[in-house]
């Protein structure tokens, strides 16, 4: 598995042609931003090659060797019960044809919660919990979709129609709670405590085999579909944290001073009152400027980027 892995960061890429190919739209994208030495959280790509055949791989047991550098970069420890790492999966797809559900915030088990929640908040990690379950139904329904198996598949969008209401709601952390544990019996086993296992490596393995073996049967995969995994951030992981977005020029005069907001210790940044991008500390604002004259110089386009 190790040779058919591939890892990027500001400092780490590879830009060989046979490799692009084996990566899939977003992996390709992720290179792209690494050669430009743009200040990315660091990532791997399982390749195209293997991503539609993990069945059989033993996981674990590579995860762990992949998982040091992107601790080096974070700082951070995936599993570490105090301060966790969490995951996204970004399944990279060769050509854009198909959406596949987002799938965030692994890592999060029965273990890891309490030290996500000294610094989120009880509220925002139950959400981060349910959105985490809501990603791994899309795939149970997906998989039970093209299994024919239609009884699942009805049960399960059920359950997620039910749970984006929740998302989408002011739900109590308490509520969001229980919520979880309904949620449990339509996971697999292992999965968030369900069963014998809480541990943060066991989930991702779950995760990335049903992954793969929805991928297995999805007809239009044609075995050009990678599986790219890299550390989440949050915009309100403690008193000095911020999110935000940005033009690299004012889109209405075209003048080449950045255009954007930021939101301070935000929970979410729908509805939430941003600040003017300029009123960022100024260290922050000369490095986003930065950014942005990087980008408009290798696109020749105004681009729209996210902190």
């Amino acid at each position: 598995m190790n040779k058919q892995v591939y890892f990027f960061s500001e400092s780490e890429y590879t830009s060989k042609e046979t490799v692009q190919e084996m990566i899939g739209i977003r992996g390709r994208a992720a290179m792209e931003l690494a050669a430009l030495k743009l200040p990315i959280l660091p990532g791997f790509v399982i390749s195209s090659e293997i991503a539609a055949q993990l069945d059989e791989v033993p996981i674990k047991k590579h995860l762990k060797n992949f998982f040091k550098k992107l601790e080096a970069g974070t700082g951070k420890r995936f599993a570490d019960p105090e301060n966790p790492m969490l995951v996204k999966i970004v399944v990279s797809p060769n050509l854009v044809i198909t959406s596949y559900p987002t799938l965030h915030n692994f890592g999060l088990t029965g273990t890891t919660l309490p030290g996500f929640i000294k610094y989120v908040g009880e509220h925002f990690a139950q959400h981060e919990v349910q959105f985490l379950l809501r990603g791994c139904l899309e795939i149970e329904a997906r998989i039970a979709e093209m299994e024919n198996r239609e009884s699942d598949t009805k049960k399960l969008r059920t359950v997620i129609v039910e749970l984006e209401k929740e998302l989408a709601g002011e739900a109590k952390a308490k509520d969001r709670a229980r919520s979880v544990e309904k949620m449990m019996a339509h996971m697999p086993e292992g999965f968030f405590g369900n069963g014998t296992s809480d541990d943060a490596y066991d989930q991702l393995e779950i995760a990335l085999k049903r992954i793969s073996h929805m991928l297995a049967l999805d007809e239009l995969n044609n075995n050009d579909t990678a599986l790219l995994i890299q550390p989440m951030v949050y915009g309100n992981y403690g008193k000095d944290s911020a999110s935000g977005g940005f033009f690299t020029r004012n889109i209405v005069t075209g003048n080449d001073k950045i255009q954007g907001e930021f939101y301070q210790s935000a929970f979410d940044a729908i509805g939430a009152a941003g600040k003017d991008i300029h009123k960022i500390a100024k260290s922050y604002l000369d490095r986003l400027n930065k950014i942005a004259r990087t980008v408009e110089d290798h696109f020749k386009e105004i681009r729209s980027i996210r902190f």
